[in-house]
């Protein structure tokens, strides 16, 4: 591991959140999720390639609103979003349900939650996997 500088210069305030792997050949958008039950679905064209040492790039707004981000993947056609809050609900979805929005906005609703509740954990079902299902 080279170790002459951070793999991401951050600001005083700034916190690395995610990191996600892109397979270009299945991989169309990103999808964030938000402990709050708030997240989107962004076109990959909007992120630019960082290099070693890069400034990262602002994805999704934090906020009360929002909260921190729970979690963020690369996502294609036909995956689905499974999403679980800490109080057991459970919610599955197609990925192209989620409004496709631009990088650095609030987002959208993706799961609705009770006072006090957040989301505890995401995963992402690969179409692959749900056609092997059916």
């Amino acid at each position: 591991l080279h170790q002459d500088g951070p793999a991401v210069r951050r600001g005083d305030d700034d916190e690395v959140a995610a990191v996600a792997g892109i397979d270009e050949d299945r991989s169309s958008w990103l999808l964030t999720v938000t402990e709050n039950g708030y997240g989107k679905r962004s076109d990959l064209d909007a992120y630019r390639v960082q290099s070693r040492n890069g400034k990262g790039l602002i994805d999704i707004k934090t906020n009360d609103r929002n909260g921190r981000v729970t979690a963020l993947d690369a996502v294609g056609p036909g995956d689905h979003l499974v999403t679980m809050s800490e109080d057991g609900q459970i919610m599955r979805c197609p990925v192209e349900d989620l409004s496709i929005v631009g990088r650095n906005t609030m987002g959208v609703t993706v799961m609705d939650l009770e006072d006090g509740d957040r989301v505890a954990a995401v995963d992402v079902i690969d179409a692959d996997r749900i056609a092997d299902d059916e």
